[in-house]
């Protein structure tokens, strides 16, 4: 079984052919097919086409859109084949649906892949963190999915190709990925707070969560200052010396335990929302201002390490992780009026 190419580039006439012979593996039949060329992109070594699969007559009314990938190499080619075949349930959905496989026996070995076209690569950024919650559900879901296949995409989350294939994540492009088993170790409770890296198991995923904005931010602004989750614990006064020097140190302490209050309701957190309640009634505030007044407030132990909130990246600088609010009618606490929206539990 031969697969022709026929090049048509521009208004040009001229035609010229190549074929791969020998099929290694053929998951559907299309003999005296050919593939009319419209674009061409290089990977590396590898050169993929974009197409129409169409009769020999080149009768576009039964065309398919497909991508042929060609490999200069026989063990790329196998390696990527496997990675197909052990994803084939997710084949046509969350991945391209591989068509055939060809190998050009000689001296160089060369070999190419046939796949359905699944569109043009999107901004993984914009997708992922300003897309419709159903498609960051989908892409995580996919992801997850691969991992659980028992392979990793090994790649940075904002390189990882990722495609929009009629409304639904899809990825391409394995020829980095590795078999491996995956290390996660927790489950993914969207809303909930961000956990470290160390603690989820699984870079890749951790990455692909935190692009989408699975888990609720860590990352907050405390009197325009960058403040973290993790000083939600103790006595909370690391985070009340976030408070700027003309700020009375009662009412930062306070601020703080509203924080903890905000993020106990969202996360549903609850011993984070007794530990509020039981520094509120066990003196905690007026140690914390006797301490800053011995002080003056002469010191700031965390100060340096925090930047002004203008700096920090837009999904970071959401109205609903901001102190003091400016948004409270009749001094209502803000986790009274703000919701998270939920990501849908894949079905």
């Amino acid at each position: 079984m031969t697969l022709t190419v026929a090049y048509t580039v521009r208004n040009d006439s001229t035609v010229s052919t190549f074929a791969y012979a020998r099929c290694l593996q053929r998951h559907v039949d299309f003999p005296q097919f050919a593939l009319v060329r419209d674009g061409q992109m290089n990977r590396n070594t590898n050169r993929i086409f974009h197409g129409l699969l169409c009769s020999a007559e080149f009768s576009f009314h039964t065309s398919r859109k497909v991508v042929v990938k060609t490999f200069h190499s026989t063990t790329q080619l196998q390696h990527e084949v496997a990675v197909y075949a052990r994803l084939a349930h997710l084949q046509g959905t969350h991945i391209p649906q591989l068509l055939a496989v060809y190998s050009e026996p000689g001296d160089e070995e060369r070999g190419a892949i046939v796949l359905d076209d699944v569109g043009n690569q999107v901004g993984l950024v914009d997708e992922l963190s300003y897309g419709s919650l159903s498609f960051r559900r989908d892409a995580l879901y996919a992801l997850m999915q691969i991992h659980d296949a028992g392979y990793e995409l090994r790649d940075s989350a904002n390189r990882i190709p990722i495609y929009n294939f009629k409304g639904r994540a899809c990825f391409a492009g394995f020829a980095p990925a590795v078999q491996v088993s995956c290390a996660r170790r927790r489950n993914i409770e969207p809303g909930s707070l961000e956990p470290s890296s160390e603690h989820f198991g699984c870079w890749e995923i951790y990455a692909m969560c935190v692009s989408a904005h699975v888990w609720a931010p860590d990352i907050f602004s405390f009197y325009e200052r960058k403040a973290y989750t993790s000083m939600l614990s103790g006595d909370m006064w690391s985070l009340a010396d976030c408070a700027p020097r003309p700020v009375d140190p009662r009412e930062a302490i306070e601020l703080a335990y509203e924080v903890a209050e905000f993020y106990a309701v969202q996360c549903n957190l609850p011993d984070l929302a007794r530990l509020a309640c039981n520094l509120r009634q066990n003196g905690n505030t007026e140690r914390y201002v006797e301490h800053s007044v011995a002080v003056a407030r002469g010191y700031k132990p965390y100060l340096g390490e925090f930047r002004i909130f203008e700096h920090l990246a837009p999904h970071e600088m959401r109205s609903d992780y901001a102190w003091p609010r400016i948004d409270r009618p009749n001094g209502a606490l803000p986790y009274k009026l703000h919701h998270i929206p939920q990501l849908p539990q894949p079905s």
